[in-house]
């Protein structure tokens, strides 16, 4: 029995499995942060779908989100260990799966470790991606936020401002003053600590903020006015206070003779991307994930004039009628 399980192992090089084995636990084998990266892989879903024109991630306490935000180098280090076990035992996978089914196996591994390489390219480019700190004025919490700011700064985010809520009004009590007082201290220090950086201030409100039009007031008090967005694809400041740049995730315009369709797909790498057409739908598939365009007509996307460039992939098509 042990020459013929020998025989079947045949191009296993058993002693650099040994060695390989030898130098890791099984714990390094399981999912690291596993709550942690099913968000992570929602977050993918949307950073690879060109119909969203911003995304606006409301992170847990510090603690977890820079757990959250270190993934990218974990995951990348367990899937490269992950295939790396993959290459050295591909005889037992042949014997166990056959040869279509691990090969399957073996791409959707890959493709997912493209796709954390993906968002950490997104999250580390300061045109793509920042994050805006949020506090409230007591020394705990502005020394918490000097941490995440430090933090941050090491995983190559870049930090666009600071809002300090909860902020006591001004108003004639001796408690009220002693307390803004004291606030007011702390709000100086941390615009001491964030140099040049916006710093806005929210005061304290007489209820909590729920729905759509206590947000929207929220945000003219950050932000001012929302201005006019440019029709094409060209990246427009909206925000009077704390910086905020947004670029249009996709422009589709027909008129008449042909139909150009505009795709903004950030940090992209172009042998990472698919393209194809079904009825009136055009499907983009980013590292094996799809995202659906409807485009108003029916279109062939092989007989488009197709150019990739600068994070915009522009598709051509004259007009089949």
């Amino acid at each position: 029995m042990g020459d013929s399980l020998t025989g079947m192992f045949t191009g296993i090089d058993s002693d650099a499995v040994q060695k390989e084995m030898d130098s890791v636990d099984a714990s390094q084998m399981m999912i690291p942060g596993l709550d942690e990266a099913l968000a992570f892989d929602q977050l993918l879903r949307y950073v690879e779908d060109p119909r969203f024109d911003v995304i606006i991630f409301d992170t847990a306490p510090t603690g977890h989100t820079l757990r959250f935000l270190s993934l990218p180098e974990v995951l990348e280090t367990w899937m490269s260990r992950i295939l790396r076990y993959y290459r050295m035992t591909g005889g037992i996978r042949m014997m166990l799966f056959g040869g279509k089914k691990q090969d399957a196996m073996k791409d959707e591994l890959e493709k997912f470790q493209r796709r954390v390489a993906h968002v950490r390219r997104v999250l580390s480019d300061p045109e793509l991606a920042s994050f805006t700190l949020v506090t409230i004025p007591e020394q705990m919490a502005v020394s918490e936020t000097e941490r995440a700011a430090l933090a941050l700064d090491e995983y190559g985010i870049t930090v666009n401002g600071v809002i300090v809520n909860r902020l006591t009004p001004d108003f004639d009590h001796p408690f009220l003053s002693a307390r803004r007082k004291t606030e007011q201290s702390y709000l100086a220090n941390l615009k001491e600590l964030f140099g040049g950086l916006p710093v806005a201030e929210l005061a304290l409100a007489e209820s909590d903020v729920h729905g759509l039009a206590s947000l929207e007031a929220i945000a003219s008090q950050l932000h001012g006015e929302l201005p006019e967005l440019p029709e094409g694809m060209e990246a427009a400041e909206v925000s009077q206070g704390i910086p905020i740049s947004i670029k249009r995730g996709l422009s589709i315009v027909d008129d008449g003779s042909k139909l150009i369709v505009k795709i903004h797909l950030p940090a992209a790498i172009k042998e990472e991307l698919d393209l194809r057409s079904e009825d009136e739908n055009i499907i983009i598939s980013v590292n094996g994930r799809e995202a659906v365009i409807p485009v108003g007509r029916k279109i062939i996307v092989k007989d488009a004039n197709a150019k990739f460039e600068n994070d915009i992939l522009r598709l051509e098509v004259e007009n089949l009628n």
